[in-house]
């Protein structure tokens, strides 16, 4: 069902000239969003499912990590899936490691 999605992502990866890393994180965040969302289409899933996937992220990973797959999130859905809009929406903030301060810090992607 996805499968054009994946392919105009490797297009434009190759295109961009991304190195081999960002290509097989990129690749590696989005499916597993995939997979969390039991193969939705990209197209059809809706804001707040996205916030909740963020939120799970946010709970169950490092800063690293869930900053890793945020910006794989933000770059597939500004320039392939072209619901940009749905990203400018989020708040994309992401609270310090323990020890440090409560304040929230944006994230960069």
């Amino acid at each position: 069902m996805n499968r054009k999605f994946y392919n105009a992502l490797e297009h434009l990866l190759e295109t961009e000239g991304k190195s081999k890393g960002t290509y097989r994180e990129y690749f590696a965040n989005i499916c597993y969003m995939e997979k969390y969302f039991n193969n939705k289409n990209f197209k059809d899933i809706t804001l707040e499912e996205l916030k909740s996937y963020i939120n799970y992220l946010d709970k169950e990973y490092s800063k690293t990590t869930y900053n890793n797959h945020v910006a794989a999130i933000r770059y597939f859905y500004k320039n392939v899936v072209k619901k940009k809009s749905m990203l400018e929406v989020l708040n994309l903030k992401r609270i310090k490691e323990k020890g440090q301060t409560n304040e929230k810090e944006k994230i960069s992607c």
